[in-house]
């Protein structure tokens, strides 16, 4: 069925729907990306070419989550580029400010590292050697 269209979800059409049965909702992840503790958007990942978008990353979190984000992706770029987390400070101030959970990338490239993150209530982390979920 490469041309059929689905309706999206609403009152008239709640998911799951008996006749969609294997119709699914995208969950969709706001990414917030931070250089040296602010909301950055690299162009095509060139750090030189970064445009700083917002200084205040607990109000870019705060907005996500209340445009309907159930979850946030945190990117230490800093700590990406260096090897080791840079912008804890940042970090541990979304995380205390919302109220939903919080995945994290950039910087992680030992266990250590990771467990550090989890203890910081962070729900995932992402390493280029490890995927590490706390349950």
């Amino acid at each position: 069925m490469p041309n059929a269209q689905f309706p999206m979800p609403n009152s008239q059409f709640p998911i799951p729907n008996s006749q969609f049965p294997n119709y699914q909702i995208m969950n969709v992840i706001p990414a917030i990306d931070l250089l040296d503790g602010k909301c950055v958007r690299l162009y095509q990942g060139d750090y030189a070419k970064s445009q700083t978008f917002n200084e205040n990353p607990v109000e870019v979190a705060r907005q996500w989550v209340n445009e309907g984000a159930t979850m946030l992706h945190l990117v230490d770029l800093d700590g990406a580029k260096a090897g080791h987390p840079v912008n804890l400070a940042a970090i541990e101030a979304i995380v205390r400010a919302v109220d939903v959970p919080c995945q994290l990338g950039g910087g992680m490239r030992d266990r250590t590292a990771i467990s550090r993150r989890i203890v910081r209530r962070i729900s995932r982390s992402n390493s280029r050697r490890n995927r590490c979920q706390k349950r």
